[in-house]
């Protein structure tokens, strides 16, 4: 009898451990829960546009057949400015049409967000993981990767000595995306992206990563 009973607790620590395990996981915030520096997916651009250091973007583009606006930020002096805490950062904007009067095109929601590298968000955030930190952390914070793919840094026809630099993508429930070097974690993506790799808002994204963002 002692010996039966021993055996059901033991069951019963088992199964509810699991269970434990798996309503943390289902508990995991998606995207648009996350606040970065006061602001989060969905917000409008225009109620930042103004505040440093959004308002120092080195340069802006309508992208993927015009289908998003992306603001690009680099950690290096570039245009005159740079982004700070050596953080690449790049806002994708629902896109409209410019307007030199309105500015109407800065004036929307955002849909997607990335950050490589830096700590500038290090302290800014609700997000439990940050750049350099262990690929592991990401599987222990968010479970099983739903999907993993790489993306490759397009050509620079202008600098013959410029390097090809590949990342492994691991995509997550809730539109979240570990982008990796190995085991090493570079940044992340926050919000719905192509599922194709090679869609120029993934290379867009690698430019600003080969020719701007530091590598240890």
């Amino acid at each position: 009898m002692k010996k039966q009973l021993f055996f059901i607790i033991i069951y019963i620590f088992i199964y509810t451990s699991s269970f434990s395990q798996t309503n943390n996981i289902t508990d995991i915030k998606n995207a648009k829960q996350y606040t970065f520096d006061g602001f989060k997916i969905g917000d409008n651009f225009g109620k930042m546009m103004d505040k440093y250091p959004y308002n120092q973007f080195c340069d802006q583009d309508p992208i993927d057949n015009k289908t998003r606006r992306f603001m690009c930020y680099a950690p290096v002096e570039h245009g005159g400015r740079a982004f700070p805490d050596q953080t690449t950062v790049v806002l994708y904007l629902k896109y409209a049409q410019d307007n030199f009067n309105t500015h109407i095109e800065y004036k929307q929601p955002i849909e997607a967000f990335a950050y490589l590298y830096g700590y500038y968000f290090n302290n800014k955030t609700d997000f439990s993981l940050k750049p350099s930190d262990d690929l592991n952390l990401a599987k222990k914070q968010f479970g099983e990767e739903i999907k993993t793919f790489d993306i490759t840094s397009p050509e620079n026809p202008y600098d013959e000595d410029s390097q090809e630099y590949t990342l492994k993508v691991y995509q997550f429930n809730g539109d979240i995306y570990i982008i990796a070097d190995e085991d090493k974690i570079i940044g992340f993506v926050l919000g719905e992206m192509p599922s194709d790799p090679y869609n120029e808002q993934w290379l867009a994204l690698m430019q600003m990563y080969s020719r701007y963002t530091p590598k240890d």
